[in-house]
């Protein structure tokens, strides 16, 4: 793999002290690192290969990497870079006006190209009633699906755990006695294990998986506990440690060495040494423990039963640490941000309680109409769902702790439907913070939609369907550029087809943009990655343009070598674009074979409007474009 990052007005190279430290870092096969221009801060971007010992190549998984620093050579701490991968015409890369116009037009979703790789992405992933985990990209606007990915299980699953590379998601399957290992790449079903009557999975480490299983009997009595799955050997059957009768919840301590599983049917929770794979204590609780939460603050689990009794275990004691009375029916239990507080919600008692892990003491009582029965948390907020109604109460984080305080909350619709409305309940959350740290995403089963609460607002932002699937558990898939040691920033992704382009990198607080040219070479192994960009062809629309009323259009993608046509493309879709440039969409194809796609829009007011077909994947920009007058 040879590639560059250039400079179009002059390049000047960060401190090589710097760039050692960032190849070292992440392995880098060869870069190149620069300083920017903008209020003194330095910017260094490197390619590697994922794994670290394969050549970045057109096809391939690599790390984008940038170090910021700056003019003293101190890393530039917590900002939040924004980075796409963009194609230009051998020769033709953007000089700096050019770049800060396109990183602008990235930035404000103006861009008429979609980007090759986009390093800013997150899904919203939903565990549906129907045996699917569903992909829905936030971002697409009206008239096009905004479900980009779909897999499908052999059972309807009760709780999930995503891997922390986020390339594996572990599902599990308990009328199958099966946990599926779902590749987050193409959303295909990669291996499937049995663990019997699993219901519930936490990950503890790197490529170890917990998952509470039953052996498959008629008994009550039968052999239940928790089953040590090592995702990094596929031929290996889970290691079973039976813990007394279930069922069981899970959790890992902050160093990832023990495990905590509680046993419903015999009052106890068991610790676990996960690296001996044994039981090292077994610790009584109260009637039919229910719920667990590890505080890494207080080093210490804590252990929610039926009865109302919550039970403090620590890492060496057969005894429990504390016994603190609180409201029966107790289903939910999470630590707030930080790992100071526990907060436990009761549908039964219709309290919210708090609890400070520094005094072991319950310090908050706080009523709640509409069955309390799900916590979920942003940077600076507490969601809590009522099941019986539609409402999320919502009080900021801050007022959390103060002795005999009652916050002040709002309540917040969601939908018109009770939330708790499901045919079956997940064990997996229902809530999920949007990565910004200002919203929350809620499911409602029984809409079949999932919402968005931006939080300032009275009511939520906006909804997204699941497409008559029932979503049972929402969570987020977070593929942007994160901070993975002081001042490097990281994210992972597929290399698009051999070619030219530019990594763009956009920065707000200071403000910079800035441009690397990049090179990426055909894979030694040939493919269809080393394959040139597709040609559109017979682009064709079916039916009348009429404002609210979907429009067909079909077209072909053949290859400009040989003309032969090229199918299962899974990302070609066509844009529409009103002129003078508003109400953008894009909508998915669907491979008709023989090159051959047919993708559907509608658009909701008369006018004007582009329609492109783009690809990202092959390194198809939008081409082919027509204008389509569509009436009122």
């Amino acid at each position: 793999m040879s590639h560059r990052a250039e400079r179009r007005n002059g390049a000047s190279l960060v401190a090589a002290f710097a760039l050692l430290q960032l190849a070292a870092a992440i392995d880098v096969v060869a870069a190149r690192a620069e300083q920017a221009e903008a209020s003194g801060i330095r910017i260094g971007f490197a390619l590697s290969g994922v794994p670290s010992q394969a050549a970045p190549a057109a096809g391939r998984d690599a790390g984008f990497a940038f170090t910021l620093t700056t003019a003293n050579d101190a890393p530039l701490r917590g900002a939040k870079p924004a980075a796409w991968l963009v194609p230009h015409p051998p020769g033709a890369g953007l000089d700096q006006r050019q770049c800060r116009r396109v990183a602008a037009a990235l930035v404000r979703g103006t861009s008429l190209a979609a980007p090759a790789v986009d390093l800013n992405t997150f899904y919203i992933l939903t565990l549906g009633g129907d045996a699917s985990v569903s992909v829905i990209d936030p971002r697409i606007g009206f008239g096009g699906s905004r479900l980009i990915g779909l897999a499908t299980l052999e059972a309807n699953a009760t709780d999930w755990a995503l891997t922390p590379d986020q390339a594996v998601l572990a599902v599990a399957e308990p009328s199958i006695g099966q946990v599926a290992l779902i590749d987050t790449g193409d959303w295909s079903i990669k291996r499937r294990i049995a663990v019997a009557g699993v219901e519930r999975l936490s990950l503890a480490r790197d490529g170890l998986l917990l998952a509470s299983y039953r052996a498959a009997s008629a008994d009550r009595d039968a052999e239940s506990g928790i089953a040590l799955v090592d995702l990094t050997a596929a031929a290996q059957a889970p290691l079973l440690i039976a813990t007394g009768a279930g069922p069981h919840d899970i959790v890992v301590d902050a160093e990832g060495r023990l495990g905590f599983a509680t046993n419903a049917g015999a009052d106890t929770v068991s610790v676990i040494d996960l690296a001996a794979a044994r039981i090292v204590r077994t610790v009584p609780t109260g009637h039919r423990p229910v719920a667990l939460a590890y505080s890494a603050l207080a080093r210490r689990a804590y252990v929610a039963a039926e009865d109302g009794s919550i039970t403090v275990v620590g890492a060496d004691s057969s005894a429990p640490l504390a016994t603190i009375a609180g409201p029966r029916g107790t289903t939910a239990l999470r630590l707030a941000p930080g790992g100071r507080f526990l907060l436990a919600a009761s549908p039964q008692a219709g309290q919210l309680v708090v609890l400070d892990t520094a005094t072991d003491r319950i310090v908050q009582h706080i009523a709640l109409t509409g069955e309390p029965d799900a916590i979920g948390f942003s940077d600076h907020v507490v969601y809590i769902r009522h099941r019986a109604s539609e409402f999320v109460e919502i009080f900021p984080l801050d007022q959390i702790g103060s002795e005999g305080r009652t916050p002040s909350a709002i309540s917040v619709g969601v939908g018109q439907l009770a939330l708790g409305a499901v045919s079956s309940a997940a064990r997996a959350d229902v809530m999920a913070p949007v990565p910004d740290g200002d919203g929350m995403v809620i499911a409602s089963p029984g809409e079949r939609a999932i919402y968005y609460y931006h939080e300032g607002m009275a009511v939520p932002s906006g909804s997204f369907s699941t497409y008559g699937r029932e979503p049972r558990a929402v969570r987020i898939l977070d593929r942007r550029l994160r901070e993975v040691e002081p001042g490097v920033y990281r994210a992972t992704a597929a290399l698009p087809r051999a070619g030219s382009y530019d990594v763009v990198l956009y920065l707000d607080a200071p403000r910079i943009e800035q441009c690397f040219e990049l090179r990426i070479d055909r894979d030694s192994a040939g493919g269809e990655a080393a394959a040139a960009t597709p040609l559109v062809t017979d682009l064709v629309l079916s039916g009348s343009p009429r404002a609210g009323s979907p429009l067909a259009l079909q077209f072909r993608l053949v290859d400009p070598l040989t003309g032969a046509p090229i199918s299962g493309v899974r990302d070609a879709r066509v844009l529409s674009y009103a002129i003078p440039g508003r109400s953008a969409a894009r909508s998915q194809a669907l491979s008709l074979g023989d090159g051959g796609y047919r993708a559907e829009m509608t658009v909701p007011e008369a006018g004007n409007y582009y329609v492109f077909v783009e690809a990202p994947s092959v390194a198809l920009a939008p081409a082919a474009g027509r204008i389509v007058a569509v009436a009122p």
